[in-house]
């Protein structure tokens, strides 16, 4: 899978992972990785800490997530 936002700027690099909101894939260089903390007992949700894949446009359209609260990855070549 090649990363959207790369296909529009007409380059090619792979996709890393997917955008949990749109579906897209997304590279190194346009995914927004934010950790979700661990729930509070008692709460039906997993009680481990979470990673949340976003694409730019998702992540930093939406508030609290993405870009703002989480990491962009550097990408190189192997």
């Amino acid at each position: 899978m090649i990363c959207l936002d790369c296909v529009q700027q007409d380059e090619q690099w792979s996709a890393v992972g997917c955008c949990v909101h749109c579906g897209a894939g997304t590279c190194l260089a346009h995914a927004a990785v934010a950790e979700i903390p661990p729930q509070s007992p008692g709460v039906l949700v997993p009680s481990r800490a979470r990673r949340r894949v976003e694409c730019r446009l998702c992540g930093s359209s939406r508030a609290g997530y993405g870009a703002k609260n989480g990491k962009t990855l550097e990408r190189s070549r192997t």
